[in-house]
């Protein structure tokens, strides 16, 4: 399944690569890339030059936003919950490297789920490692690293991020 996903994502990018980044056609990108997520709810909006891989061990809201640049690496398990907007250039991995022998080239893979709770915005030229937790309406400032599990909803900046500002229901204040 994992050969066929990878092809079938890689040819669904060849067909729409000249097609302009429009939200109806990021629509049209989403939807038949959902063909191949686990679990994918309505109004999945995916950039053209944005990468996917792993689409089986991916699980997509609904109202969820790929921007231009964005790479999604899953081996294990990736959720990006309802209204959630991944900026440009940001990267989201469930895996990393260990090290053998002195190098990582050769490393066994280690993976943990990655979890983007309901309303978030992950900025610009960010990266999310494996095990992370973001919580519900947070924002990662723009060329942050998210790790570990993050309970309390606000801007998270800085690499490794950490928590600058916290954000409490119906403040107008709340954004980056």
């Amino acid at each position: 399944m994992h050969n066929f996903s990878l092809l079938y994502s890689h040819l669904i990018f060849l067909f729409t690569s000249f097609l302009p980044d429009t939200p109806g056609i990021m629509r049209l990108r989403g939807f038949l890339l959902s063909l191949c997520i686990k679990k994918c709810g309505s109004n999945f909006q995916v950039s053209k030059t944005a990468i996917i891989r792993g689409l089986s061990n991916i699980y997509i809201g609904n109202n969820v936003y790929l921007a231009p640049g964005v790479v999604v690496l899953s081996s294990k398990s990736i959720v990006l919950y309802d209204d959630v907007m991944i900026g440009v250039n940001s990267v989201i991995t469930d895996g990393n490297h260990t090290m053998i022998r002195g190098s990582y080239r050769f490393g066994i893979r280690v993976s943990d789920e990655v979890v983007i709770h309901h309303g978030s915005w992950i900025s610009s030229n960010c990266t999310v490692l494996p095990g992370a937790i973001f919580p519900e309406s947070s924002v990662l400032a723009a060329n942050s690293s998210l790790r570990g599990k993050n309970t309390i909803p606000g801007l998270y900046v800085g690499s490794p991020a950490r928590i600058k500002k916290t954000f409490h229901e119906n403040n107008p204040d709340n954004g980056a």
